[in-house]
């Protein structure tokens, strides 16, 4: 897969992101399962913006560092992410994106999908913990100062 194609993947799930974090913001009275969902929504849109950001300046980048990446786990993390976002739209479709306020029919519904967003979450967790450490190895100065110590230190 090209710069061009993972930069146009990333741009989906970005937007992907921002419209399900939308939705998931103006909801009220939602189980405690949607809370966590949109905390790891809002957390991968901030990845996806820095991995956009990182492929649009590839060039720029150090050659060295770049020759690292393994572009088919990044592709594969990539595909996951595709796939599990396109699960939360199929998860949200039926509900009323009207309505900001629950009815007790809307919360009847969010309860038989606690088990399956609990496990889109799950997935979402293991995808940014994969993209992080893509992040602190590709890139150190992205990382916060202690693990620009962390990743230098292993290095040694």
């Amino acid at each position: 897969m090209d710069p061009l194609s993972i930069a146009a993947s990333v741009a989906g799930l970005a937007l992907s992101a921002v419209k399900v974090a939308g939705f998931l913001s103006d909801v009220r009275d939602a189980p405690t399962v949607a809370g966590d969902l949109l905390s790891e929504v809002q957390a991968m849109r901030l990845i996806f913006k820095q991995l956009h950001n990182f492929v649009h300046r590839f060039a720029n980048h150090d050659k060295q560092r770049i020759s690292r990446i393994d572009i088919d786990g990044l592709v594969t993390i990539l595909t996951g992410c595709v796939c599990t976002f396109s699960e939360i739209d199929g998860l949200l479709e039926n509900c009323d994106r009207k309505r900001p306020q629950l009815s007790l029919w809307d919360r009847a519904k969010w309860a038989t999908k606690t088990d399956d967003i609990s496990r889109v979450v799950g997935k979402l967790q293991s995808y940014k913990s994969s993209l992080t450490l893509l992040f602190v190895m590709l890139v150190p100065s992205m990382a916060p100062p202690h693990d620009q110590t962390m990743v230098a230190d292993a290095a040694r």
